[in-house]
């Protein structure tokens, strides 16, 4: 058998990710080390279930009575499924009492079957030749360690202030680690295929072999995670994937490989008892001292690691290791005692939200912001998006993965003589897929929606595209749009693909959905009406958000839009909400230039000229104002007289500004500055006058003897 082959019997990937879940856990492996035996223990249960069966071992007496064939309903086929259940529990443990008188004959056994290989090579030199294979490969591990120093040093110079550099960091010390191990297992392993070894003791070294290649991985790759004190690595807690102190981090550097090399040494133990002859009875009833000595291991692990002074903190970290050891504890009488379904269930509902949290933590942590000094842009979010739900619904899969493959469901295909149950769990198992798939895909749609409304600025020597504020507009108007249309695509094709999972037939759903659509068409025709010349609106890049628009008496601001409608705030504060099918011609009043121009009525005798300089003198004072000025794409300047008046010349003056809502506020501020130009260089605005015109000084005096005389004749009247 070549090296793959049996590295894959003896490790192979669902082993090795359920070693991970064991460490996360600290105590899982028990359950798992019974899996080796669950065909010979379903074939048992399955024997047990039949009814003659069922009925000689009643009549004998050897198993107490579970229930009928028949289940009953109500209370009473409650009861009686947990009288089954214990009962089953009950006869598992039976057995396992039961096995432990056999063990030292099948030991025996063992120890005839593996005399012949160890005669003829000894025991001696086979473990010379282990520690002989460990040793080279520590050697080369030293030779490669020196032959890196150039990449090693490479590493040591990544900025850990910036993300990119911790990322370089991060990829260079895995990086470092695949190499270092590589040299491990050509070193160790290269050496076992030299020799010629009978099969029983083949697989015994090479088991073991295995072990060592598991526990130095863990310490190549905890070094590459955690960076433990004692690689003296500089700013360290700035490049670790979490912000752990030292003594945290050194403390669960050592455990996490003390785990491993507990998990790997008893599930290779128990394959080379398999192996060796011992039946499934005996390596169940040898599960419960070495569960015992794992779980004494992880309870070690809990009660041992570096807890906070404040008394707050500190009662909450011993309340959390209380909690921990029951849940250990727990898991382990799970395995022992059988239960696998409450095993599996009891772990992935505690692991998967931590394993979640912890990613969470550290996605953030070494994506965050750089510090301010080094001038490098921040990671995008739809980067951080990404990587965030990416490692969440990876993990969400593996553990899905992990219970389908406990519960033996074969996701290729579909078996004639499967139950109910075994057909939903596998639907529901594909349905997870699918529905984590659309929101992995609905998270990077909205996150690229997200970026792109996103307000830029500029920043030095990246060469980053920052939009015109005119395309900004546009991307503000469309993208919330586009995204509400995506979203329900999204969810009504994950919806479909979900039922033609759980085997509903989706055809006819998709057919009666295209004769309610039609119906709907001819039912709501105004709202159709609607929709569709918002979408041409939208072609026609006709108005945009934020730009001020009118069309026939409806006029304001654009905030927003719907599928139907858009709402415009009139510039004096309503809003006006207005169906896309009643706009009919739009008037842009904020797109490219806007042209303002006015009139200025001065007196005839008004030297044309000066007027003329001092609106030069004003348009390029308008131009220097450090608030208006950035608005002008022509300056203020006189056009010419337009008009004579009746009192005056009308003289017209124009400018050209940029599109948006300071056109009035710099008209204001021309009209005061025109006003005081003129007042200060003697220009007068026309202004109404009335001209008096008589004749010689008699008629002045006749006129003064008239008012004489009008005024005795009042005296007079008065007095009588």
């Amino acid at each position: 058998m070549k090296l793959s082959q049996r590295l894959i019997a003896v490790f192979h990937f669902p082993v090795m990710l359920r070693a991970i879940v064991a460490l996360m856990l600290l105590g899982g492996f028990a359950a798992h080390a019974q899996t080796p035996a669950p065909e010979a223990l379903k074939d048992i249960a399955r024997l047990l279930s039949q009814p003659d069966v069922r009925a000689w071992l009643d009549g004998q007496g050897d198993v107490a009575p579970t229930g009928t064939a028949t289940a009953s309903t109500g209370m009473g086929g409650k009861m009686s499924a947990m009288s089954s259940g214990m009962g089953s529990v009950r006869s598992y443990l039976g057995s396992l009492v039961a096995a432990v008188p056999t063990l030292p004959a099948q030991f025996a056994d063992a120890r005839d079957n593996l005399t012949s290989d160890l005669q003829r090579w000894g025991a001696a030199l086979v473990a010379s030749l282990v520690a002989g294979f460990v040793l080279v490969g520590l050697a080369l591990d030293w030779l490669a360690h020196a032959a890196t120093s150039g990449f090693r040093h490479w590493m040591a110079t990544q900025a850990m202030t910036t993300p990119r550099g911790r990322i370089r960091a991060l990829a260079g010390r895995l990086g470092y680690a695949v190499i270092m191990l590589g040299v491990f297992v050509a070193g160790t392993a290269g050496l076992f295929l030299i020799f010629d070894w009978p099969p029983l003791l083949g697989e015994i070294v090479l088991g073991y072999l295995g072990v060592t290649i598991l526990m130095r991985a863990a310490l190549m790759f905890g070094r590459a995670f955690l960076l433990p004190p004692q690689l003296r690595v500089a700013e360290a807690i700035r490049a670790r994937v979490l912000p752990l102190d030292d003594a945290t981090t050194q403390h669960w550097y050592v455990w996490i490989a003390v785990l491993v090399g507990c998990f790997a040494f008893m599930r290779t133990t128990f394959h080379i008892f398999t192996v060796l002859g011992i039946d499934a009875a005996g390596r169940s009833a040898l599960l419960v001292p070495a569960g015992i000595i794992v779980l004494a291991a992880g309870l070690l692990a809990i009660w041992r690691r570096p807890g906070p002074d404040v008394a707050d903190t500190a009662f909450r970290h011993r309340l959390n290791s209380w909690l921990l050891s029951v849940y250990c504890m727990l898991l382990l009488v799970l395995g022992v005692g059988g239960m696998m379904v409450a095993f599996w269930f009891a772990l992935v509902i505690v692991a998967l939200p931590g394993l979640i949290r912890i990613s969470r933590h550290a996605v953030h942590y070494i994506l965050r912001a750089p510090d301010e000094d080094t001038g490098e842009p921040p990671i995008l979010p739809v980067t951080l998006a990404l990587a965030d739900r990416g490692t969440q619904i990876l993990l969400i899969l593996c553990f899905g993965w992990l219970l389908v493959n406990v519960a033996g469901i074969d996701l290729s295909s579909m078996g004639t003589g499967e139950d109910v149950q075994t057909r939903l769990l596998r639907a529901g198992f594909n349905a997870l897929v699918i529905i984590l798939g659309a929101d992995f895909g609905w998270t990077l749609v909205k996150a690229l929606i997200v970026h792109r409304l996103a307000p830029r600025r500029p920043v030095t020597g990246t060469g980053a595209h920052i939009p015109e504020p005119a395309e900004q507009a546009r991307l503000l108007t469309l993208l919330p749009i586009i995204q509400n249309i995506l979203f329900a695509v999204i969810f009504v094709i994950a919806v479909l693909m979900v039922l033609s999972t759980f085997g509903v037939d989706i055809a006819p759903l998709i057919a009666g959905a295209g004769v309610f659509g039609v119906a709907m068409g001819f039912g709501a025709q105004a709202v159709v009406k609607d929709m569709i010349s918002g979408i041409f609106y939208m072609l026609d890049d006709a108005f945009r958000i934020g730009e001020y628009i009118q069309s026939g008496s409806y006029k304001g601001t654009v905030e927003s839009f719907s599928i139907r409608s858009v709402r415009l705030r009139h510039h004096r504060g309503p809003i006006f909400t207005v169906p896309f099918g009643e706009l009919g011609a739009v008037q842009n009043m904020s797109r490219d230039w806007a042209k303002d121009k006015f009139l200025i009525s001065v007196a005839y005798d008004t030297d044309m000229e000066k007027v003329r300089k001092l609106a030069k003198k004003v348009g390029q004072d308008l131009l220097a104002d450090p608030e208006v000025g950035a608005n002008f794409l022509e300056p203020l300047k006189m056009k010419g007289m337009e008009a004579f008046g009746d009192y005056g010349i009308g003289v017209s003056f124009g400018m050209m500004l940029k599109p948006g809502d300071q056109q009035s506020v710099i008209r204001r501020r021309a009209f005061a500055m025109l006003k005081a130009a003129f007042s200060t260089n003697g220009v007068e605005f026309a202004s109404p006058t009335v001209q008096v015109a008589g004749g010689d000084s008699s008629a002045a005096a006749a006129f003064a003897a008239r008012q004489v005389m009008a005024k005795r004749a009042l005296d007079a009247g008065a007095g009588g």
